[in-house]
């Protein structure tokens, strides 16, 4: 029997493409779907961004959120009880950048775990970034993911391939 991952990168809620949609119906075709990892970057998070890409930045945080967990609420509708692990990448970590910038005094009370809504998602479970950040997949042997680079630089991709062997 072969077992199958799904594992999601960069979908940058609210600006997904239609790749993403083309996965989750090819998901749900696998028989063997034991885990499916949200591998950073899921969502946008442009609102709290130093780097907005659109006029729509100036949307408001609570509506990016409540975008996020419309489309994770449909991610459990869509796979029940197979796993989730959600890996933070550098856009959630924006929320930690913007209240330790501009708001200290909130520290501790918005955090991604509690905006995702972590606590009420059976079966998920939340990665925090770092680079530190390795997650095994599954029951593979030495087959992992991260969403930290662990070289940084133009050529991170094959820096962190390389220096990963």
């Amino acid at each position: 029997m072969v077992v199958q991952y799904g594992v999601l990168n960069d979908i940058h809620f609210p600006f997904e493409s239609p790749a993403y949609y083309r996965a989750l119906d090819l998901m749900q075709r696998w028989p063997n779907l034991r885990h499916i990892y949200l591998n950073g970057d899921i969502a946008e998070i442009e609102s709290v961004s130093t780097h907005p890409k659109s006029p729509r930045a100036q949307q408001n945080l609570l509506d990016e959120l409540d975008y996020v967990n419309q489309k994770f609420d449909t991610l459990q509708r869509l796979f029940g009880d197979v796993p989730v692990t959600y890996i933070c990448g550098n856009h959630e970590h924006r929320i930690y950048r913007y209240i330790r910038d501009i708001a200290p005094h909130l520290w501790g009370m918005l955090e991604a775990p509690k905006l995702f809504r972590m606590d009420e998602r059976v079966n998920w479970k939340f990665v925090d970034y770092g680079p530190n950040q390795l997650v095994k997949l599954g029951e593979a042997r030495n087959l992992y993911v991260r969403h930290e680079p662990i070289v940084g630089g133009q050529n991170h991709a094959k820096g962190t391939a390389e220096k990963s062997i």
